[in-house]
C-alpha cells in the first residue's frame, strides 16, 4: 500500500482470514476484514454508496450509463508506490442469465464496455450517475456534484478465437500470430455478491 510520505509498503494477512462464499463457488470473492494501519494512504467508500439492487433500482440504471475502473497497470504499475490507472467505459449488458466463465463456470455478473487487461481482475468498478438524471419521469439534481457508487469488481475480460474476429492478424505464412483476442467487454461481479459473501461468512 502507498504511505502518505510518498513510498509504499507490503501488508500481510493470512489466508485464513480471508473469507470465501461458503456455499457457492461460482462467486469470485474474496474478503479481508482488517484495518489499515496509520501513515497509509487510503480512502472509505461508505455502504451507502454502494450499487445495491435497491439503489440500481432507485436510480433506474440501465445500458448505457458510464463507469469507471481504478486499478493498476501491471505494466507499468510504478517501482515506489502504486501509480492508479483509470479507464472509463459504460454498462453493456445487465442480463438475468449468469454469464459464462473460463475458470469459474456460469456465474451472476454485468458486462461493462470498457476494456480489462490482466492486473486488473479484482479493481472496483464505480458508476457514475452524474448530476442530472432522469428518474421516474422526472428530472433530479444531485445536490452536492456527481454521484458515484461502487458498482462491482472486474472477475476478467472477454477473450474471443481469432477465427471468430474479421481481417485477424496473421503471420507471413498465414497462420494466426494470436489465437485469442480481447474483445473490450470485461465482466463485473455486483456488489450484491460482494455483500453476501461479507453476510454469509459470518460477517
Amino acid at each position: 500500500m502507498n504511505r502518505l510520505q510518498g513510498d509504499a509498503d507490503w501488508l500481510q494477512s493470512k489466508l485464513s482470514e480471508w473469507r470465501f462464499h461458503p456455499t457457492d463457488s461460482s462467486v469470485d470473492i474474496a474478503l479481508l476484514e482488517t484495518g489499515v494501519p496509520e501513515g497509509f494512504d487510503h480512502l472509505v467508500f461508505p455502504l451507502s454508496l454502494c450499487a445495491t439492487e435497491e439503489q440500481l433500482k432507485q436510480n433506474e440504471v440501465g445500458l448505457g450509463d458510464e463507469v469507471f475502473v481504478a486499478g493498476l497497470f501491471r505494466h507499468h504499475h510504478g517501482n515506489r508506490r502504486n501509480i492508479l490507472i483509470v479507464r472509463v467505459g459504460n454498462v453493456a449488458c445487465l442480463t438475468e442469465e449468469k454469464i459464462v466463465t473460463k475458470d469459474y463456470g456460469e456465474i451472476d455478473a454485468y458486462l461493462i464496455e470498457a476494456r480489462s487487461i490482466g492486473g486488473l481482475s479484482g479493481s472496483p468498478v464505480f458508476l457514475n450517475l452524474g448530476v442530472v438524471r432522469k428518474v421516474g419521469g422526472q428530472v433530479k439534481f444531485a445536490q452536492n456534484g456527481p454521484m458515484f457508487l461502487l458498482f462491482g469488481i472486474v472477475h476478467g475480460h472477454y477473450d474471443a478465437k481469432t477465427s471468430e474476429i474479421d481481417a485477424a492478424a496473421s503471420d507471413a505464412s498465414g497462420v494466426l500470430a494470436v489465437e485469442r483476442v480481447n474483445t473490450g467487454i470485461a465482466i463485473v461481479v455486483p456488489f450484491h455478491k460482494i455483500q453476501e459473501v461479507y453476510l454469509n461468512s459470518g460477517g
